[in-house]
């Protein structure tokens, strides 16, 4: 009984390492950064991309990618601060945006470190951070 007790707190502990909590105010914040900077983004034509492809891709991953997404991702990128207008990645900001939703851990290093890696451009670079933070972004778990 004793080991299964263990197990149990072993379990828990290491679900609550692996996804911390945080205030559903604080990912709401998050996630409407994400929104102004796509709607602005969308407001040139230079960057704008189609809304019903982007849907498309964002529910299928295997999608082909609408016209126009490489653009569009990088202007995201740079509007929320994490590409500097050169295209070079701000590793400097996108850790702190990321330790303020995680807070700091070693997680949060693997996670920017690979979401920070070299990529071929800097579209690719910006796809790969809006990845990053669509497929790791914490949901919450309780309300503040």
């Amino acid at each position: 009984m004793k080991y299964i007790v263990c197990v149990l707190v072993c379990a828990l502990v290491a679900g609550a390492l692996a996804k911390p909590e945080i205030s559903a105010s604080r990912l709401e914040e998050s996630r409407n950064r994400m929104r102004n900077a796509h709607k602005t983004c969308q407001g040139n034509s230079a960057t704008a991309v189609d809304e019903a492809a982007l849907k498309t891709m964002l529910q299928n991953p295997k999608a082909p990618r609408p016209e126009n997404i490489g653009p569009h991702a990088l202007c995201v990128s740079k509007a929320l601060g994490w590409q500097n207008e050169d295209g070079s990645v701000n590793r400097d900001e996108v850790e702190s945006r990321a330790k303020a939703l995680y807070g700091d851990n070693e997680r949060l290093q693997q996670l920017v470190n690979e979401c920070t890696a070299p990529q071929s451009s800097p579209e690719e670079a910006a796809l790969k951070l809006i990845g990053c933070y669509r497929a790791n972004a914490p949901r919450p778990t309780n309300a503040s």
